[in-house]
């Protein structure tokens, strides 16, 4: 008597896999047929004269430049990063920034680990621009 329900759960389970196998079946080729039938390719593109002298955007910019934060902050985080392990760690741009921010360990400015306002703050800095330049 324990034998029936057995082999019906097993039964029951063939059937199962055969009906999801079936159904993959079909997805797939529903999805093939979708993907075959696409007509609405692009393939004449025309040509833009693009001069170097102007504007050659075609639209204007959906948010102003200037509201964008994170984007060039990032780009400043990774440029200061790698500026400060190429420079020189016994220089005298390395000391001046050791002398313009006391609080901060050797170890966070050999790895160039800076935050937005100090980045900005070094930017700005006239003097650190001379010490760079050497005068």
């Amino acid at each position: 008597m324990e034998s029936a329900p057995t082999r019906l759960k097993v039964t029951e389970y063939v059937t199962h896999e055969k009906n999801l196998l079936h159904f993959i079946e079909k997805k797939e080729h529903v999805v093939a047929l979708k993907i075959e039938n696409r007509t609405t390719y692009k393939t004449n593109w025309p040509s833009r004269n693009l001069k170097s002298s102007e504007r050659n955007v075609p639209n204007d910019p959906l948010v102003n430049p200037n509201d964008i934060l994170l984007l060039p902050l990032h780009i400043k985080l990774r440029f200061m990063k790698n500026f400060m392990k190429s420079m020189n760690k016994e220089g005298k741009a390395f000391q001046y920034l050791r002398s313009k921010f006391p609080r901060f360990s050797d170890v966070k400015i050999k790895e160039g680990i800076f935050v937005g306002p100090q980045i900005h703050e070094i930017m700005k800095d006239p003097a650190f621009d001379k010490v760079l330049e050497g005068k």
